[in-house]
């Protein structure tokens, strides 16, 4: 970004099969943000159109991981990010999702890495992203999310259809979101 009070930056709705991402324009002096592009990976189709190669080596599970590092690394090369930040793997009553959702932020690390070395990726916990929006921690209501951006004097979504996104795509804008207010 050439101006001095812009940043841009990635989000990240975590996931090995479904990866949402988003790219937001942040205005620190007035502390809004511009979402520029919002996205749901098929991580599957993915890791069969560019790293197929990876399923003769190792299992399902690696190549997908393979294939979120590809996504991840490619979207950041391709909107010249300058911070990255993902929502944090939440427990809950599944363990065997929380270690999925762990590998998956590993691989979230290793494509911003291939982006850029320098580049940190920051996690949010699930509770703080949607306290930021005013959206109680605990809710399961995924159609609460969509409202409060809907609703926020801080997310500009002119440049997107808002409307048609998936969960994954409005979740990573909830993260983006919560990054500028805990940060900026």
């Amino acid at each position: 970004m050439s101006e001095i009070n812009k940043l841009r930056v990635m989000s990240v709705d975590p996931g090995t099969n479904a990866l949402g991402l988003s790219i937001h324009e942040f205005n620190l002096t007035h502390g809004t943000m511009v979402v520029l592009d919002a996205y749901t990976v098929n991580v599957p189709r993915v890791m069969n159109l560019y790293c197929s190669d990876s399923l003769f080596y190792h299992d399902e599970r690696v190549a997908k991981l393979n294939a979120v590092e590809y996504a991840v690394a490619n979207y950041a090369r391709a909107w010249e990010i300058e911070r990255a930040v993902s929502e944090s793997p939440y427990m809950g009553k599944f363990p065997a999702a929380y270690a999925a959702l762990v590998s998956c932020i590993n691989a979230i690390r290793s494509g911003c890495s291939n982006y850029d070395p320098t580049l940190y990726l920051d996690i949010i916990d699930p509770a703080t992203i949607k306290k930021q929006l005013g959206v109680p921690g605990n809710s399961g209501d995924k159609s609460l999310i969509t409202k409060a951006i809907e609703k926020s004097e801080t997310i500009d979504t002119s440049l997107i259809d808002l409307s048609i996104l998936d969960e994954h795509s409005v979740d990573s804008i909830a993260v983006g979101h919560a990054y500028l207010k805990l940060n900026f």
